[in-house]
């Protein structure tokens, strides 16, 4: 036995257990360690029968004079910060009667569970002793409730029932007025601490390594949709959402697990890490599995902080069949269950664990417990919350009363109540297709139910919106040169444009373009480095009627002469430095810089071309990463259709500037020209090169 350790003369204290020990620490996330936060076991017992109030008082006080958990203290030495266990001889449970009696079923449910919700909130003094509260709530002549609440530091969910079970057989002996039938001695839980570190310092070599293998950082990095990160330390109060599934569910879900020769709790577990599979892609994993920590009949029935998260990895592919994974979780969990002796967290030793020590997504199942009858009555635990450990998101399904309740249980830092009640939703549906086709494959399992369904196909598809089916893409522009012609429209470097200027000159460029033969469908080529007169040439082909065809100058010569045969382009744009690049060919070449005299000569005023919404703007070529590039063909309805969500999404006004840092070949060009022209914003213009120099786009977007 561990040697007991002398506080003052008075006072002995026992080491924590390996679960006590983490427990504390996460206690002391984000407040005191000493307050048990939201780390706490409560439970609602049903009581049926005639109850002698005072004999169940009695009987309480008797079961904890028994178990030393249920009056231990935690008190550090000066200078500690992990505290020991104190066993306090004269602590007595605090108790609590509440009647009511000529409320409606309804009323009293309600109320109940609002005892229940506030017995969760309620702090605790873990240096007194007093750990076990009991809440006697009258409901008839032959109707009781008893609600236990106890810090999770001495309590876990087996130890609601185990104290169920012990209430039940102390009131059998109180109402008839004698000892306690129980004589022999019960195993006390500093006894069962010593021993589970005795465990993990015999632990074979074999089981450590089992530990280590399933443990890497890496499995633990699961993050559902929906999840927001932050740093894990910080104060942690969970929230839950709960579904209920009628007796019809739990009857194939036993039908269906029962076929494949696994259990209720393996048919739910691989259920949801089926779920988390198909939400995020992992193809492998751990989830935090919840195990009772009672692997011996001895400790079946011992009260305490026994429960711990073993990681359980598991495996998937696309051709996983619901029934291998049935096999494959059942053989996780009997290793695990196996090995949990040896298995301590990888904060072991430090002083606060770190975002990796938790698991982002946990399980726990809990069967329905039995009744114990005695004095006449039936005790029966059907209700219970027990948080001893901290994660993301924590399925927890449990049969009460014949029919099976699935709560998902999460940390609102990390979820929305929104979330959550959705992943809930097709948790629900992912079982009955489970249920209903257990060898068909995993990935094949339906989990979206017909609301989420049509909220995915139909309603989030409804996107229908008004805008001007009739113009083109340079018309938006015109309209807006009309509206505020002294506006800035473009600038590169020291130079600038207003509307008025820009479109003077890209009328001038479309009437020349016209007389060369550019009209609808027809293609022009565009070899032109970023700068004013790049848009001048793309305004200039739109209202020419024709669509453009870019030729970035940065792009190999090899590619930029494939794309500019295979489009057959008849006239091409470019500047007087970009000559040399440009291979022998048969389209009308123009520079836009020295042979600007020839189309200066042309009219200012719009030319009447008739072009519509169903003529080319552009050909943009793919990256050929699947074989050839292939021009990629867009028309003015399209454009424009995507010019008026934006705006009516983001909302560009005359006071807005716009950065034109993306080269013409990437489709993102388009609307950082394009949009903010058709509204009254400016497009300044990076130099070339300019996107791949940090600092000048600092420089660019601070001057501007």
């Amino acid at each position: 036995m561990q040697e007991e350790l002398t506080l003052t003369a008075e006072v002995e204290g026992f080491q924590l257990s390996p679960q006590q020990d983490r427990l504390w620490l996460l206690q002391g996330q984000g407040g005191e360690p000493g307050d048990a936060g939201p780390y706490r076991a409560v439970g609602v017992v049903e009581v049926a029968g005639e109850l002698r109030p005072a004999a169940l008082r009695e009987a309480a006080h008797r079961v904890v004079a028994r178990h030393e958990i249920l009056r231990t203290a935690f008190r550090c030495l000066p200078g500690m910060t992990t505290p020991l266990q104190v066993v306090v001889p004269d602590a007595a449970p605090a108790w609590e009667s509440v009647s009511l009696l000529g409320l409606s079923p309804a009323a009293q449910a309600e109320e109940v569970a609002r005892l229940r919700a506030e017995e969760r909130e309620r702090p605790f003094d873990l240096t007194t002793g007093a750990a076990l509260r009991v809440t006697h709530v009258a409901l008839g002549p032959r109707a009781h409730n008893l609600l236990l609440s106890l810090p999770a530091l001495c309590a876990d969910t087996q130890t609601l029932d185990a104290l169920t079970a012990e209430l039940a057989r102390a009131y059998a002996a109180c109402d008839a007025d004698a000892a306690d039938a129980e004589a022999d001695e019960p195993l006390q839980y500093a006894r069962l601490a010593a021993w589970q570190t005795e465990l993990l310092t015999e632990a074979e070599a074999a089981q450590r390594e089992f530990w280590q293998r399933r443990s890497a950082p890496s499995l633990w990095a699961l993050a559902p949709p929906g999840e927001r990160k932050h740093a894990a330390a910080g104060p942690f109060r969970p929230a839950s959402v709960s579904i209920r599934l009628g007796p019809e569910t739990l009857h194939r879900v036993r039908s269906a697990a029962a076929a494949h020769g696994a259990s209720v709790e393996v048919f739910l577990l691989a259920c949801w890490q089926t779920q988390l599979w198909r939400l995020t892609g992992n193809a492998e994993f751990v989830v935090g599995y919840l195990t009772g920590g009672r692997p011996f009949e001895e400790l079946r029935g011992a009260p305490g902080l026994l429960a711990r998260w073993l990681p359980l990895a598991v495996q998937f592919s696309a051709a996983t069949s619901f029934g291998a994974l049935l096999r494959q979780t059942h053989q996780a969990v009997a290793e695990a269950e196996d090995a949990q002796a040896a298995f301590v967290w990888p904060h072991s030793g430090r002083v606060e664990p770190a975002a990796g020590d938790f698991p982002a997504c946990g399980f726990e199942f809990n069967g329905e417990f039995a009744a114990h009858a005695a004095g006449g009555l039936t005790f029966r635990l059907r209700s219970h919350h027990a948080c001893v450990d901290r994660a993301g998101l924590t399925l927890v399904c449990a049969v009460e009363a014949d029919a099976l309740r699935a709560e998902l249980r999460y940390d609102p830092a990390h979820y929305t109540a929104a979330d959550v009640e959705r992943l809930a939703g097709q948790y629900a549906t992912l079982l009955s297709s489970a249920t209903a086709a257990p060898a068909a494959p995993a990935a094949g399992l339906e989990m979206l139910g017909e609301a989420e369904r049509r909220r995915l196909l139909v309603e989030w598809n409804e996107t229908a919106a008004e805008y001007d089916r009739g113009v083109c893409l340079h018309q938006l522009f015109e309209a807006q040169a009309a509206r505020t012609p002294e506006r800035v429209a473009v600038v590169y470097e020291d130079e600038q444009l207003t509307y008025a200027e820009l479109d003077a000159r890209a009328n001038q460029l479309a009437r020349y373009l016209g007389r060369a033969g550019v009209g609808p469908e027809v293609l022009v080529g565009v070899c032109v480095d970023r700068s004013l007169e790049l848009l001048v040439g793309l305004l200039g082909v739109l209202k020419a009627g024709g669509a453009y065809v870019p030729l970035d100058p940065a792009y190999p010569q090899e590619r930029r002469d494939y794309m500019q045969r295979d489009a057959g382009v008849a006239v091409l744009l470019t500047q007087q430095h970009l000559l040399d690049v440009i291979p022998p060919t048969d389209a009308h070449v123009l520079c836009l810089d020295s042979d600007w005299e020839r189309v200066a000569a042309e009219p200012t005023d719009s030319p009447a071309v008739a072009v519509g919404p169903d003529n080319l703007v552009y050909v943009i070529y793919t990256s050929g990463s699947t074989g050839r590039p292939k021009g990629a063909m867009l028309h003015h309805r399209g454009i424009v259709n995507c010019v008026a969500w934006m705006q009516a999404t983001y909302r560009l006004d005359e006071t807005d500037r716009f950065l034109l840092k993306t080269s013409l070949n990437f489709d993102p060009s388009v609307w950082e020209i394009f949009w903010p022209l058709a509204v009254g914003a400016s497009v300044v213009v990076a130099r070339p090169g300019g996107h791949r120099d940090a600092d000048y786009l600092a420089r660019t977007v601070a001057r501007h």
